[in-house]
């Protein structure tokens, strides 16, 4: 898993450890659109937790938004991977 994707997850256990995340998703059932907008919730946490984690030291935010052109958050990226993978070799 990439160090990004643990951002995501650790996100998760958090909100989990802060919150008790799965007892508040599990609440909305049996309602459908309920599941659905408390599971959209809870990723949307994570992504922005992800994609601000993507972002740092390109001098941009997740404030900037609709700013960002999406092919940044790959670039920067890549660029953490080959800086990673230079730091371990």
């Amino acid at each position: 898993m990439t160090t990004h994707g643990h951002g995501h997850e650790l996100t998760h256990a958090l909100e989990d450890q802060h919150f008790k995340i799965e007892a508040w998703a599990k609440a909305a059932r049996p309602n459908d659109d309920g599941e659905l907008a408390r599971e959209s919730v809870l990723e949307g946490s994570a992504m922005a937790a992800m994609v601000e984690y993507l972002l740092q030291g390109s001098g941009r935010s997740l404030q900037d938004l609709p700013d960002i052109d999406p092919a940044m958050l790959s670039a920067t990226w890549r660029k953490r991977r080959c800086s990673r993978k230079r730091r371990l070799s």
